[in-house]
């Protein structure tokens, strides 16, 4: 009986250290002591012809943060990883798009230069198809993949004529520690096939003619947001715009400290506190906190965005605790058979797995 008894103490114990853990946007993450995982691409099993009219092609990275391709969340041993091209971003993207387009052919001189401006290249074990999952009642799954967009212009006589834009997301089974370098691969390989269609006539016809110093402003443009540039608004964020444009819509607010983690409120016409729970994050005036699975995190300036070490969505795990009610009856003397296996918990119950991420400064979402 005393076995039993220390046994349902130490249970309780446990339930209530976690009960007070600490909120995780009280603890500092610094993201440039992450471990870094190298990858590199192979040489591509095939080349897409395009009328051997490219002399070059040149690579720009005009990524919202050029420090890293992704998180990993499965397979890795350490979490706390990031992902990065082994030669460099420019240079292996630039190596693998060489190798899949055909060369020029001796004593032909090519037209134009190929220049390729990435927008964005986001790996990640956690994309979900949200808008299919408002229609079905199972349960929301992620899956790995990677979030691309990727810009071709032709370069010629010192001016630049817009080809086409791929804008694409690919997943698959097999999650980016092991395959990181087959998803990029993939996206490159699908973002040249429109280029077969392009001849030096067709591309002639093309109108449109900008100069460098013209597509380097419209790249820049994208990284004009008040939240990089102006000084930091105090605030409730209730949209991702109103974050994006430092305009929080409501500026009084008091933060109360709960056991796993912070409740904002607001006050009403007559003075009285009510909670909010309907918002998309915070700023305290030095630090800003995204609201994600029902907790806060605090967002980390990484380039020209954000990243934060925390949860997007609540998961969903089977309760092998015994509850209150039936700890108690094992202690006064209940019989063990007669005893449900949890009175207080359905048997299931909702935790949160930390995990790092970054915000989509686009469109708001986070992976």
């Amino acid at each position: 009986m005393k076995n039993i008894f220390a046994f349902i103490l130490l249970i309780l114990s446990i339930k209530a250290a976690a009960q007070k853990e600490e909120s995780p946007d009280k603890k500092s993450t610094d993201f440039s002591k992450f471990r870094i995982h190298k990858i590199t691409l192979h040489k591509p099993s095939f080349t897409v012809s395009a009328g051997c009219m490219f002399s070059d092609i040149i690579v720009e990275d005009n990524r919202f943060d050029t420090s890293t391709l992704g998180f990993m969340h499965k397979g890795s041993v350490d979490p706390k990883s990031v992902i990065r091209l082994k030669n460099g971003f420019t240079n292996e993207i630039r190596n693998y798009l060489i190798s899949s387009i055909d060369r020029p052919v001796a004593n032909y001189t090519a037209s134009y230069k190929l220049i390729c401006i990435i927008k964005k290249l986001w790996l990640s074990d956690e994309i979900y198809d949200e808008k299919e999952d408002k229609y079905q009642h199972s349960p929301i799954t992620s899956e790995s993949g990677i979030i691309f967009r990727i810009e071709y212009l032709a370069e010629k006589d010192n001016f630049y004529i817009p080809l086409y834009r791929l804008d694409s997301t690919i997943t698959g089974d097999k999650n980016i520690h092991r395959d990181a370098d087959l998803y990029i691969e993939d996206a490159l390989t699908l973002s040249l096939s429109k280029l077969r269609l392009f001849t030096e006539s067709k591309i002639e016809q093309i109108t449109k003619r900008y100069t460098p110093s013209q597509v380097e402003q419209y790249n820049k443009e994208r990284f004009n947001i008040a939240i990089l540039n102006d000084t930091l608004q105090k605030g409730i964020y209730l949209t991702f715009d109103e974050l994006k444009n430092n305009k929080p819509s409501v500026k009084e607010f008091v933060v109360k400290a709960g056991e796993k983690n912070d409740d904002i409120y607001i006050k009403d016409a007559l003075g009285k506190e009510i909670l909010i729970r309907e918002l998309y994050g915070y700023s305290d005036g030095k630090n800003i906190f995204i609201s994600s699975a029902g907790s806060f995190f605090r967002l980390y300036r990484s380039g020209n965005t954000f990243n934060f070490y925390g949860a997007k969505l609540l998961k969903k795990v089977r309760d092998f605790r015994l509850g209150e009610t039936a700890a108690a009856a094992l202690v006064f003397g209940g019989a063990p058979a007669l005893i449900p296996y949890n009175t207080t918990k359905p048997g299931y119950n909702f935790k949160l797995t930390h995990n790092p991420y970054q915000l989509d400064m686009e469109t708001g979402d986070i992976y």
